[in-house]
């Protein structure tokens, strides 16, 4: 078993009105971001998902549905995240970011408890 840190970072952001504005972006948001995420094919056309794959990621996002600022998960959920994360595409530059990426891998890497 593994536990995943719900972290937060602080970006910058403008808004549609050109006003930059500083937002709390969480691990949470964006790892349900990322299991949400249906691939496309170089076309932009969605390729789906299998049932099977979309059991998975049911089953992590209802893990992930509670206030905690941490959950236990087994290798194959976190396995889930990584892949899913590291499809990820982002429309900005951010150091938050790779600091999210990177925890996700060091976890998926690190032996279970």
């Amino acid at each position: 078993m593994k536990t995943l840190e719900l972290r937060e970072f602080k970006a910058t952001m403008q808004n549609e009105n050109g006003v930059v504005q500083e937002a709390l972006v969480s691990y949470k948001d964006l790892i349900q971001g990322a299991l949400n995420y249906i691939p496309s094919n170089q076309f932009g056309q969605s390729m789906g998902l299998p049932v099977d794959e979309i059991r998975l990621r049911i089953r992590v996002l209802d893990k992930l549905d509670n206030d905690k600022k941490e959950i236990t998960l087994d290798d194959e959920d976190v396995k889930v995240i990584f892949e899913c994360v590291k499809a990820q595409k982002f429309i900005r530059v951010d150091q938050g970011l790779i600091d999210y990426f990177d925890y996700i891998k060091e976890l998926h890497e690190s032996e279970g408890e």
